[in-house]
């Protein structure tokens, strides 16, 4: 009686170790998840920063092109002056 009694307390404690391993397991999983989440964006901030930082040319929000990720040269190049816009495209006024 005591042995069996032993056994079953035995395969108890293993099924609960078990189940606390896989939730320990999957709780690691998720908090690596996030933490590689955060990093990346922490990343992608930086890079910004940077950009912003070591580029001044990269703002030309008077060009009238969407988005500031564009030089002021290619601005110019991208949205000529009436006076070379027959010359650029071959069109004559």
């Amino acid at each position: 009686m005591a042995l069996g009694l032993a056994i079953i307390v035995v395969v108890i404690v293993g099924v609960m170790g078990a189940g606390l391993l896989t939730l320990v397991s999957t709780d690691l999983q998720a908090v690596i998840a996030v933490n590689r989440g955060e990093q990346a964006f922490e990343l992608a901030e930086a890079g910004s920063r940077s950009r912003k930082r070591t580029s001044p040319l990269i703002r030309a929000p008077q060009t009238g092109l969407p988005g500031n990720f564009i030089s002021t040269a290619w601005a110019r190049v991208l949205s000529p002056s009436p006076s070379n816009t027959s010359r650029q495209t071959g069109l004559s006024r």
